[in-house]
């Protein structure tokens, strides 16, 4: 895996957004995350696994999954971030409500049959934060910031595969419902209860609201619509 300095980034790039844990910058064709380290950090990053599982992450190739492409390094080599491709989309916490629900659900079943195969990986996702998710209809759905997952050898391809797609739905349910992670649904018809907890596969609520809808052309606006119906108790958290 190659690396590049951090100083080269800065110099020919913009900057693009600040996190919490990295700065990020972009020159249209890779974005750079640049961790927010002071020098005992960085230090801690080299013994860490991090290096490893950059390397091992920019080994997997998927539609859905924005991996690294290289390394970023400060001017004493210690790792500092990553690049990867920029992709201009739309984070999910910024839905469009005007998305054609059809195209939603084609999208989320390739996102399905890309994250079981991240699974095969052993490769778990970690960091539940709709940020982390981009989607426009051009694109479908590309997930970013790998780098807070691990991998674990240890566990079966099916185990980590349900760990996995219930963190996606839940970020993908609270984009569609305008549900936050942490209110609990109180009320709820029981095939929709069905459909947001005892179903493995994603698709599943928002086809239930789209044949409620009997509209041809259903768009999130009105699965959102329809799910107003429902009494939510904030501040309490739920599954």
């Amino acid at each position: 895996m190659e690396s590049i300095k951090s100083s080269e980034i800065k110099r020919l790039s913009l900057f693009f957004h600040q996190g919490t844990q990295a700065y990020v910058y972009h020159d249209k064709k890779n974005a750079y995350k640049l961790y927010k380290c002071n020098n005992k950090m960085t230090a801690m990053f080299n013994t860490m696994d991090i290096d490893y599982q950059l390397e091992r992450l920019s080994r997997i190739n998927l539609n859905s999954y924005v991996t690294p492409k290289f390394k970023i390094t400060d001017d004493r080599g210690f790792l500092a971030g990553y690049g990867m491709d920029y992709i201009k989309a739309k984070t999910l916490n910024r839905l469009s409500l005007r998305v054609n629900a059809s195209k939603f659900i084609d999208d989320l079943k390739r996102l399905e049959e890309d994250t079981y195969k991240i699974s095969e990986e052993k490769y778990i996702l970690r960091d539940k934060n709709d940020r982390n998710v981009l989607y426009n209809e051009e694109l479908g759905f590309k997930l970013i910031d790998l780098d807070y997952g691990t991998f674990l050898d240890k566990k079966t391809n099916d185990d980590i595969y349900r760990r996995n797609i219930k963190f996606i739905k839940d970020i993908i349910k609270s984009s569609v419902y305008g549900v936050s992670l942490f209110d609990k649904i109180a009320t709820y018809d029981t095939e929709l209860a069905f459909c947001l907890y005892n179903n493995e596969s994603l698709t599943d609520f928002i086809e239930y609201y789209e044949s409620e809808t009997k509209r041809e052309k259903t768009l999130i606006k009105d699965i959102r619509k329809k799910s107003c119906d429902l009494i939510i108790t904030k501040d309490y958290y739920g599954h």
